[in-house]
């Protein structure tokens, strides 16, 4: 029987933090357990904390005195959003570079798996055995496991994972 050295990591993520977990196989069957990188997006509470001044203003009509602010074209909150999943997507490609997984188990929220996805580069994107849609970030390691075995075992029986 092939033993694997090298585990299935699961990453568990919404849109602002990011855990990372080593799905091992054992004798009394497969185990989870947190690795120690964690990934937060540190977002901020308000939009004004990420910009440095007042939008600009504007008048309404020409002729007229009435002024209006004019909004922003990008939403800070959303970019910060797309930076995050950008360095989740680089921490999973040096994790990949230090042979640190085999295969790969996504779980997030729809839109936020999309965004992953497409940030992944070829060489990770070839170990990504499965998705979950679902948002378990805040889940403890057992409840996780509670909630993602059934799921992976039907994906493949989990005895040699």
């Amino acid at each position: 029987m092939k033993i694997k050295t090298k585990p299935t990591w699961i990453v568990v993520m919404d849109s602002a933090v990011a855990h990372f977990y080593a799905l091992r196989a054992g004798e009394a069957g497969p185990t989870i357990e947190k690795v120690d990188e964690s990934i937060e997006a540190g977002l901020h509470r308000y939009a004004s904390d990420l910009k440095s001044d007042k939008p600009g203003r504007g008048f309404a009509h020409a002729g007229t005195s009435a002024r209006h602010a004019i909004e922003p074209a990008h939403d800070y909150h959303k970019l910060e959003k797309h930076d995050f999943v950008r360095a989740v997507a680089a921490s999973l490609e040096r994790a990949y570079d230090a042979h640190a997984f085999e295969r790969l188990v996504l779980v997030a929220p729809a839109r936020s798996l999309g965004e992953l996805r497409s940030e992944l580069r070829g060489k990770v994107k070839t170990t990504l055995w499965h998705e979950i849609p679902k948002d378990f970030v805040k889940l403890g390691v057992q409840d996780l496991w509670a909630r993602l075995a059934p799921r992976l075992e039907e994906k493949a029986p989990l005895g040699g994972a």
